[in-house]
């Protein structure tokens, strides 16, 4: 399996250091770099072209995330190159997912979760870097009411 590189974005320093050590243990994952704000995250996607992206959805800015994807297309030697996000926060309104959405994200994650959970993030990032998408079960929950309420002409 090709080393999946990874670049985690938050602006809690705590968050960013323990899903660095948590997907550390993983010797198919390289953490490639950490961001604490949006300016940092872009130079950095720049810099390390990583697979995975991990961020809160407060950092991922529409315009900076398709200029990356755009660039990253071009590059590699004519090699298909995509960048992969998961959002990860503590939880998600409507308006986060539908702008997360339109940013075509595939993965949603909650900061509180079992240590289960915790130890299954390294699947999630290989899953995600495999073109699967990863969504709890409470964010797919809140996604199919809004789906449900658009369908029912309620908004």
């Amino acid at each position: 399996m090709n080393t999946i590189k990874v670049l985690i974005a938050n602006s809690e320093k705590e968050v960013r250091d323990g899903v660095a050590d948590t997907l550390s243990k993983d010797e198919n994952l390289k953490i490639v770099a950490t961001a604490a704000d949006s300016k940092e995250l872009f130079a950095l996607c720049n810099e390390h072209l990583p697979n995975v992206l991990i961020a809160h959805p407060k950092l991922l800015i529409a315009e900076d995330i398709a200029h990356l994807r755009k660039k990253h297309e071009s590059l590699e030697h004519g090699e298909y190159y995509s960048l992969n996000i998961i959002a990860f926060a503590e939880d998600y309104s409507s308006a986060d997912i539908k702008r997360l959405l339109e940013m075509d994200v595939v993965g949603y994650l909650l900061y509180d979760v079992t240590e289960e959970q915790t130890n299954m993030l390294a699947s999630h990032v290989k899953a995600v870097d495999n073109l699967y998408c990863i969504v709890e079960p409470s964010v797919l929950h809140h996604m199919a009411s809004m789906i449900a309420e658009k369908h029912d002409g309620k908004t």
